[in-house]
């Protein structure tokens, strides 16, 4: 199974995203339901069980956090539209991702020129996920939280 660990936005930032502008045909848009930040991508795992364990310690000795995303979208590489989000990078490296730069994901192959709106919400996050993707092919992927943990 292919797995990752994240945290999911609030549905009140769901609602501010769900605003943006999404020009058709711009851009491969991230679907709402995929919105979230991933603190470490962990691939294809036979086993979840020791991933949750890891969840459950990691999350025990970390506090609850605001979680900023803003001020304005950006590029990440050459093509993904993101906007960064400030508040996660002790988690991230506590999660093992050496090089941890918070971002939930709006759009690949987007161009250049969708950069740059400005963009800011917030939300307090008191938990972790442990996520399985499941690939569809030509449809989008469907994300499902297999295990959570409470932070502190």
């Amino acid at each position: 199974m292919r797995l990752f660990v994240g945290v999911w936005p609030s549905d009140e930032v769901r609602a501010a995203l769900a605003l943006l502008a999404r020009p058709e045909g711009a851009a491969r848009w991230t679907p709402p339901e995929q919105w979230h930040v991933t603190l470490r991508f962990l691939g294809e795992v036979e086993d979840a069980a020791p991933w949750a364990a890891q969840l459950a310690s990691v999350a025990a000795g970390a506090a609850a956090r605001r979680v900023v995303l803003g001020p304005a979208t950006r590029m990440l590489g050459r093509d993904v539209l993101v906007v960064p989000a400030a508040g996660l990078d002790d988690l991230g490296a506590a999660f093992g991702t050496e090089s941890f730069r918070g971002h939930l994901t709006l759009a690949r192959r987007a161009p250049r020129a969708l950069a740059g709106g400005a963009f800011r919400a917030s939300w307090d996050v008191t938990e972790v996920a442990l996520i399985r993707s499941h690939l569809g092919g030509s449809a989008p992927a469907r994300y499902e939280t297999i295990a959570t943990a409470p932070l502190g």
